[in-house]
């Protein structure tokens, strides 16, 4: 029997030793905030429950290590960067055994991310493993931004004895993410001073050669435009003989002068 009260951490290496060239990276950032206690992250890291394993080491030693690390594992942190779903080898073997034989709930950690409201609309990360087992209801996760506090309450709260809620898209509530500061929203409309107007957003400058490009390009595409139809001439009113000459002859003139 086994004292599940441990994390484990699942991370695509890249095969390299590298942190900076893998996600390797996020996890020296969680053993980072497990270290200093102003951070206010704790977690037990399942990788120094067992003896260390060297890259080195062979195959199946490795993978006996790795079994020994979940079975004393409560739950599993996920990173899911670019190319975690490019990996073949170990991460699809962690995530299997994990959801198919330890029955333990994962946290999906999204390197970059503010917070998570919709991780359906993040399946081009997952690895086959994750997507296959969320999808036929097997895997129980809880998807979170990789940030500290999001990942301290999924460790502290989630285990194989409670699993978060949605079922494969578990996810915060926008209220939770407001109290850790991670969804802003103004309080109020901002007050100015009397007179004051706010200032009015200017559209953004176009580039003159990217301007006259396109002016030109819209008016070659445009129809060729009609000529104006000829205007008929307006000719004077006639005027009625009759009454010139009596008009004429009211004023004092003679016809023919």
């Amino acid at each position: 029997m086994f004292y599940r009260t441990g994390t484990y951490v699942a991370f695509h290496a890249a095969g390299t030793s590298d942190p900076t060239e893998s996600d390797m990276k996020y996890y020296r950032t969680l053993q980072m905030w497990d270290v200093r206690p102003d951070q206010g992250f704790e977690f037990t890291n399942s990788h120094d429950k067992t003896a260390a394993v060297r890259d080195s080491s062979k195959r199946e030693t490795l993978k006996c290590r790795l079994i020994e690390r979940l079975n004393r594992s409560k739950n599993m942190i996920l990173i899911v960067g670019s190319t975690t779903r490019y990996d073949t080898d170990w991460v699809p073997f962690e995530i299997s055994y994990a959801v198919d034989r330890c029955r333990i709930p994962i946290i999906a950690a999204y390197p970059g991310y503010i917070n998570i409201t919709a991780p359906a609309a993040l399946t081009y990360l997952w690895p086959p493993a994750l997507a296959t087992r969320i999808w036929n209801g097997s895997a129980h996760v809880i998807h979170v931004p990789f940030k500290q506090r999001p990942l301290a309450d999924a460790v502290a709260q989630f285990s194989h004895r409670n699993y978060p809620p949605g079922g494969g898209l578990g996810v915060y509530s926008l209220e939770a993410y407001r109290q850790w500061g991670l969804l802003w929203t103004p309080s109020r409309p901002v007050s100015l001073p009397w007179g004051r107007r706010p200032p009015l957003a200017r559209p953004p400058q176009q580039p003159v050669f990217g301007g006259l490009f396109a002016s030109l390009l819209a008016s070659a595409q445009a129809p060729p435009r009609l000529p104006p139809p000829p205007r008929r001439p307006v000719n004077p009113p006639a005027w009625d003989s009759e009454l010139f000459l009596t008009l004429l002859r009211l004023l004092g003139g003679k016809p023919g002068t």
